[in-house]
This record gives structure tokens, sequence and C-alpha cells, in this order.
């Protein structure tokens, strides 16, 4: 019966996660990585797009190692794999309401974190990227105009308005 449990446990599970959004003032909204990944996001074309642009870094750091990975190793529905969302709407769908320009905290499955202060998140592109590893998403922050990728966070868990 123990050995059953284990190889059902074994089987690929079907995909899960979510990500939960707070703010100053208490309010805390948990969306579930399926009710994202059915609203429209950035699709592949977009994002090489952004990552072509003139002003986004384009060296071995950048935003454009994911996207050569995807165009060379997943084929021809690369938009299956790799679903990307501006943060704004992401909070936008979680109802929460965005005023002014924050700080935001993104918050990892292991306790990492990623400060992106008022004055940065401005102007900036802040991507949340859902990629395919079998059959879960795992939610990933890319910043395409951050120096180096110093700042890009896997498995974000939490972000926090404040």
């Amino acid at each position: 019966m123990i050995v059953l449990a284990f190889l059902l446990w074994l089987l690929p599970r079907s995909a899960v996660g979510s990500l939960t959004i707070d703010d100053d003032e208490g309010r805390s909204e948990t969306l579930e990585y399926k009710t994202i990944l059915q609203r429209r996001g950035i699709n592949f074309a977009e994002l090489r797009q952004i990552a072509s642009a003139d002003d986004t870094p384009n060296d071995l750091y950048t935003i454009e190692v994911l996207l050569n990975f995807y165009e060379n190793y997943v084929g021809e529905d690369k938009d299956k794999y790799l679903k990307v969302y501006e943060i704004d709407q992401i909070i936008q769908l979680s109802g929460i309401k965005r005023l002014d320009y924050k700080r935001l905290t993104f918050i990892a499955a292991d306790g990492a974190r990623v400060v992106i202060e008022p004055y940065e998140n401005k102007d900036s592109l802040i991507l949340l990227a859902f990629e395919k590893n079998k059959s879960e998403y795992t939610c990933r922050l890319i910043l395409p105009e951050d120096s180096f990728s110093q700042r890009w966070l896997k498995n974000v868990a939490r972000v926090s308005i404040k």
C-alpha cells in the first residue's frame, strides 16, 4: 500500500500554484495560476520585440537568454510554455487598487526578496513570466532593464504593495 501511494505521488501532477498579492491596507488576494494563465499576456513575438528594443540591455544576462532558450528548445508552440504579463495586469486581476507608484516587494517561495522602489517602477517594465516545466508552471520576475539581471527572481509566491 505504501509503495502504491509513493508511485502515485511520483506521477506528474496538474499545473498548480498561486500568487498572493497584498497591500499596506491589509487587503490580500490569492490568484491561482490557472486564473492568471487564462488571460491574454504578452505573446512570444511581443516579448522578442521588447528584448530587441534600443533601450533594453542586450547582453548574455538579459531577457534574450530566456527567449533564445524557448526559440531553440521548445519548438513551435512557445506561447504554451512561456506566458508573460506586466505586473499591472496581475495587480488589476487581483482587484487590489494600485494607487500611485508604491514600493513593490516580490517574495519567492524560499523567502528570497526583490524590492522595486517607487522611482524605479514608475517608468520601468516589470514582467512576471509563467514558465511551464513538465506539468507545472513556475512564476519568475523579469526586469528587462535591470543590469545583468541581478534582481530577477524565480518561484515568485507573493507580491507586496506598500
